[in-house]
This record gives structure tokens, sequence and C-alpha cells, in this order.
């Protein structure tokens, strides 16, 4: 959960003796300051608060209109620290205040003062965290003690301002006393605000009427009557369906269950629930044959395939993946029907109506029924149910028929006809069928739109191909960089780009001419076209190195650091050269030191010759040979010098460029563009080993084995050196036994 108060506290830093004494007091108050989220209907937090510690054992005040009423409650301590509420103390909706009982111990409380004793005039502090930010204090001033509507009692009037999330806060007198709760901000001036007393806090304290939080959350609280949940998990029911939050669970493989409490049938009977998940690397669905603890059975979707699971124990070494496979019937991103049908030696298991497993196992019998998460995943369940036979019906071939009818017309325009009524006897059999329909279209649009990706990348790489046919001189960067990007984007016009490029040149070259005018021809030379090159460019033009964003791809895309006017080295520095090299600057050499792209200017003029590097994402900068070494020793090997990588081929910047592509692709999951970068790479260097087995294990990582063996089955009639080849042999064969 996102932090609210945007701190942690760090080891306390010594104040000085002489340090104001509201330095001193805001340092001890913060420790006892805590943040109050409440959650809407839907799990998102809808407002948040502060509060103050009452006792060293877990006692919170606040406001109630911070807690809100049937809410599910969440408080962060100064630390950074999480609690669980477990029970709303006390509370009073008429003085609009709430006491909170935390599982927590070694708080660090404030002491209470006496409102009634506060002066007109007193100076006194608000602690909270105003609009969400972090920790604040404001000074003020008590202006008045006065009845305000709702209220029944005296409010403390303040001159201050208080915002939303001030609510619930101390508010203190020099001493570090608490007189009231920050309460409201005046509607009419921003610099007014109330609070209520803390002696209305201690009335409450006096006669508490607590309710334990699992009666006071009501909105989207389970039932325990009809369901009982282990191992943790945020579980709710909403509109007819169970819902778990993404927070993982306490057992194993952040496992967390919520069992129904209904007794099953004896066997053979059946166990079923539609569940979608929020992300399919995730796993959810159901449990049965469940001790109440930690054996149990589990059916459900796992990272997109579906595993039917025993659990003897808490641990890994007591956890038996019995089957998992791949299944055509189910829906990725949508909603799938498991059914499990448990018989006296057997199990069996469905998925949207097609047996997928069927099992001799019969280690776990009896026990509870019910629903199963795992890992960080969020998850929807409906329809569960538990009984002798749940097959659901099918349609009848005169049903059948009228709705292919229907669905024909409808996809043809053709709405106008009434819907025949055959279809209206049983709409939820029928609405199954037609998500049947749907997925089957669906899958025939996804399988063409893989067709035409597949298509034009093979033309990318045709022309990609040729373009490397070419010598080194005559091949054309800037078409080579804006294939990349074609081949990820069929919408890239690289001619187009091409043009931009031609029109920046020409720009450029209009400029510097006119900034060159009246200067000696000693002065006009290439280096100083440069130096106005990277003015150009980087000043006026508005080019500049990505900073906040550098591993988007979209920095390693030609045409979008063009569009952008942001990159990284290495495009930047392309975009540099071939502008360069367009305006008549020739010599530029890209140079691929570690950890950071360059380029050098290498000039021959008789016998003497004028070289310079070039840092384009720094803006063009000029940079000496001790500060190119520089970048060598911080990302490289400090033994070896700038001169020592010598100027890369444009083969080789190239390679450097789908290298940084694939790995951020990796980074971000994106197997599929890692291996198609992998592809391009393998077209320039189809003899390099490590890059072959790289997408061996990417192909690993999508499930198209037959595409990784083809790579294996390379390296083991090339045998290069440096590959472990009995280990991927271990692995060929177990791919093969699978």
């Amino acid at each position: 959960m996102e932090k609210a108060f945007g701190f942690v506290a760090d080891e306390e830093e010594e104040i000085a003796d002489d340090a104001p004494p509201v330095v001193k007091l805001t340092r001890e108050v913060k420790k006892s300051l805590v943040s109050v989220s409440h959650f809407g209907r839907d799990g998102a937090v809808t407002g948040t608060g502060s509060g103050f510690v009452l006792s060293e054992d877990g006692l919170i005040a606040t406001c109630l209109h911070v807690i809100g009423e049937a809410r599910k409650i969440s408080v962060e301590d100064a630390s950074g620290q999480f609690h669980e509420v477990k029970a709303i103390h006390a509370w009073n909706k008429a003085l609009d205040l709430a006491v909170l009982r935390l599982d927590a111990k070694g708080l660090k409380p404030l002491d209470l003062g006496d409102s009634d004793m506060l002066e007109q005039g007193q100076e006194v502090f608000a602690f909270g965290n105003p609009l969400g930010f972090q920790f604040s204090v404001v000074p003020g001033l008590v202006s008045a003690v006065r009845k305000v509507e709702p209220y029944d009692v005296e409010m403390v009037q303040l001159a201050m301002p208080i915002e939303p999330g001030n609510s619930g806060g101390p508010l203190v007198d020099g001493e570090g006393r608490v007189h009231g709760l920050v309460n409201m901000k005046s509607s009419v001036t921003d610099n007014l605000g109330f609070a209520m007393p803390v002696n209305a806090l201690k009335s409450i304290l006096e006669k508490p009427n607590t309710i334990p939080i699992e009666g006071w959350v009501t909105i989207g609280a389970i039932d325990n009557r009809e369901w009982t949940t282990l191992f943790g998990g945020e579980w709710r029911q909403r509109a007819g369906r169970i819902i778990v939050d993404s927070a993982a669970g306490n057992g194993f493989g952040g496992r967390a269950l919520c069992l129904s409490q209904a007794e099953p049938p004896e066997e053979p009977y059946e166990v079923a629930v539609s569940v979608k998940l929020g992300d399919e690397s995730g796993a959810a669905g159901l449990a049965f044959a469940s001790d109440g603890n930690t054996h149990h059975y589990g059916f459900y979707p796992s990272g997109g395939r579906i595993r039917l699971s025993r659990f003897e124990g808490p641990s890994v070494f007591q956890w038996k993946v019995l089957e998992e496979l791949d299944v055509p019937a189910y829906r990725r991103g949508g909603w799938n029907t498991l059914r499990v049908r448990i018989e006296e030696k057997k199990i069996v298991g469905f998925v949207n109506e097609q047996k997928v497993v069927e099992i001799d196992d019969d280690v776990l019998r009896g026990g509870k029924v019910g629903l199963a998460k795992f890992r960080d995943t969020a998850a929807e369940f409906r329809r569960f149910d538990v009984g002798p036979d749940l097959a659901l019906r099918t349609l009848s071939r005169k049903e059948s028929l009228a709705l292919d009818v229907a669905l024909d017309r409808a996809i043809a325009g053709d709405d106008d006809r009434p819907v025949s009524p055959t279809l209206t006897r049983d709409p939820e059999a029928v609405s199954r069928r037609l998500t049947e329909k749907i997925t089957e279209l669906e899958n025939q649009l996804a399988g063409a739109q893989r067709l035409e990706m597949r298509i034009h990348r093979e033309a990318v790489k045709s022309r990609f191909e040729r373009e490397f046919k070419k010598d080194d001189a005559e091949l054309d960067l800037a078409r080579v960089a804006l294939l990349i990007a074609r081949y990820d984007n069929p919408e890239v016009e690289v001619e187009t780009y091409l043009g931009e490029i031609d029109r920046l040149a020409a720009r450029a070259s209009e400029w510097i001419g006119e900034e060159l005018k009246g200067k000696k021809k000693k002065n006009r030379g290439d280096l100083t076209r440069l130096k106005l090159l990277g003015d150009w460019i980087f000043d006026r033009c508005g080019f500049h190195g990505s900073t906040m964003e550098y591993s988007n791809r979209s920095n390693s895309y030609l045409n979008e650091v063009i569009d952008d006017r942001e990159g990284i080295p290495i495009t930047l520095s392309i975009l540099y050269m071939e502008v360069a090299k367009k305006m008549g600057v020739d010599g530029l050499v890209g140079y691929g030191l570690p950890g950071h792209f360059v380029v050098r200017f290498e000039d021959g003029q008789g016998n003497a010759r004028v070289s310079q590097f070039v840092d384009v994402y720094e803006g063009g900068k000029f940079i000496t040979e001790d500060e190119a070494d520089e970048i060598v020793a911080t990302f490289g090997d400090p033994r070896t010098t700038a001169r020592d990588y010598g100027p890369i081929s444009k083969r080789e910047i190239t390679l450097r460029l789908l290298r940084n592509l694939k790995i951020w692709a990796i980074d971000d999951d994106h197997y599929e563009a890692a291996i198609g970068y992998a592809d391009l790479t393998l077209l320039l260097t189809p003899d390099d080993a490590q890059e072959r087995l790289s997408r061996a294990l990417l192909h690993l990582q999508t499930g198209a084995r037959e595409r990784a063996k083809s790579d294996l089955e390379w390296l083991f009639h090339e045998e290069p050196e440096g590959i472990n080849l009995t280990r991927l042999r271990e692995l060929y064969d177990r791919m093969e036994r699978e």
C-alpha cells in the first residue's frame, strides 16, 4: 500500500540544544501521528485523514468522518508500518469522534490537556498530513470558542489554514499536550478552522461502546455465517461476487483461503465457481477437501495454465502439482467456469464445461470446499456452488439453430427483427453459448492480427537484411534505426522520418551559416560547425537526454526520439551524426563506451589530426579525453581508457541498440518483444551462441517449446565454448518427455 505520510522514520538526527522550541515539539509529536484511510465500495481508498496515539498498546484517536461508517480502515504509523484495526473502541456520531483499537504495542502516546483551560489568543499547533502530503505542522491561535452547526458542544475556533487530510490530527499547545482534534475548515475563509475539544474525547473514553471490526465493516464484509477465511488476504463481497485483493496471503506462496461453512455432500459431489483474474500471471480458483488449515486440493488457473495441486502442509515440500496443462478452452482475461467432481478414488476437472483432467488420487477426502488465491493475485468469483451434479445445461438443436441465425443477423447489422422466443427460455444457457461464440470470433481476430504482424515483421526483416549487405561505410544508419522502430510499429513511415532528418539538417545549415557570417575561415571549420550543431539541436530545437524514463523503449525508437525530442545517448548520437553528415561534416564515429555512448570527430589535415569527443546525451557537450576516460572508469574497467574501446561500426551500433531494447523488454516481462530483437540480432550475428541460447530461453518463457528446441539443437550441433551443453541436454530431454 502506498504510504500516506510520504516518509519513513530515519535514525533520529540530533537536535541542537539551542534549537527553537517548536522544532523540538514537532520532533516529539511526529512520533505519535498516524495516517488513517477508509475504503469505498469498490475497494479503493475514498478518504484519508490523521490521528494520534492515545496509548502505547494501540488506542488511536481520530474523527469519525475520517474512518467512515461501515468502512474498511487502514492505519499507518509515522515509521511507515501498517497496523490491523481490531475494533472501534469508542465512537460518537454527534461529536464526530472515534477511537480505534490497533493490534500494536510500543506506540508513543501524546498527553491529553484540558480544553476548558484554553484561552483566546493562545498559540497552538495543528499536526497532520494535509491533502495526502507528508507530515506537516501549522501554527495558529485560538481565536474563539463557540457553537458551530451541526455540533452541540462548543468548538475551538482556530486562526490557521485547515485542509482535507488534517482532520483527526492533534491540536497541541507549546508543551505538547493535546487540546483538540482538528475537525473542519471554515467555509468563509481559508485561514479559519475548527477543532473538537479534547474534553469531548475524554467523555467517550470514559464509557467506550466497543464494536469489533468484523461488526463495524459491513460494506463488502464477508458473511462469517457463510464463509471463513484463512491465511489473511483481503476478501470481500459485492453484488453477489466474492472479491480478493492483490495483497498476498500469509500462507506459503502467498496462499489465502475463503472456505464455505456449509458441509459438502458425501462423495461423489461437485464444486464449481466462475473466476476472473486481475492478472493472468496470478493464480486463483477452487479449494476442496480442506481440513480448515494447510491440507487441501486446489484447481485453478496459474500463469495462464490450469493446475490441479495437493497441499499437505505449510511449505513447498508438502505441495505437489498433480497436473499442469495448457487448456484451449481457458479464456485469458475473462470469466472462466471451473468445476471439479470428487469421487471416492478419483478427481475430474472441467474448464468451461470441457473435461481437462481426470486423475486417480484419494489422499485427501471430506473437509471444506471454497476458494483459494496465491501470490499477489486479485480475482473475482461468482456463482460458487456445491452439489451432486453441477454440469450446466447445453442448448437444444432448435435453440442452437435460432442462436446461429440471430448471431449472423447481428454480425450483418440486421438488428431490427425481434429476438426469437426460443432464445429467452433459458437466457443463461444462451449467454454461455454466446460467450463461447464471442471467444471463437475473438480468437479468429487475434489469429488474423498475429498473422498480419508476422507478415509485417518478415517484410521488415527482409529490408533490414538487405541494408546490411552493403559495406559499413555505405550503410544508412538512420534508415536501419527507423526499420527497428517499424519492426515494432507498422505505422512508422521510414521515408517520412528520413525526410524529417533532411529538414533538420537543412534548417541547421541555414542557422549555422548565419552564425558564421563574417567570421574568419579558421573559425568556420568542422569543429566550430559541430559545436553550433549542438546548440541548434539541443538549445534551439529542444532535444534532450531522457532522465525520468531512461529505460522506456520510446527512447530507442528513432521516430519517437524525433517526435518527442527526447532520447538516450545512442539514439541522440545517431541523430546527431546523421544530421552532421547531411550538413557535409564527415569524420564522426560512434564510441560504445561502457554504460555510455559518445561520438568522436576525427579529421585528417595533412600530417596533423584534429579529434574531439562529443557527449551528445549532455547536449552535444565537447569533452576531453580525460573526461571520456572517467566514463570508462565509472562504468567499465578502470585499467582501460576510452581509446582502448575505439570506434565501432554501424553494425555494432545497431547491435547495441537492439541489445538495449531486448534488456528493457525482458525487464518489463515483454518476452515476445525480446524474441523479436533477438531475431534481428541473429540476422546480423548468426553464429552468436549466447544470443541463440538467450532466444531459446525466451521461447520457453512464452511456451514456444518447438522453437526453443530448434535453437537448442543448433547449439548441440555447433558445440560452442562457454555453454554448459550437459545441462541444456537435460532440459531438452525433459521437454521431449513432457
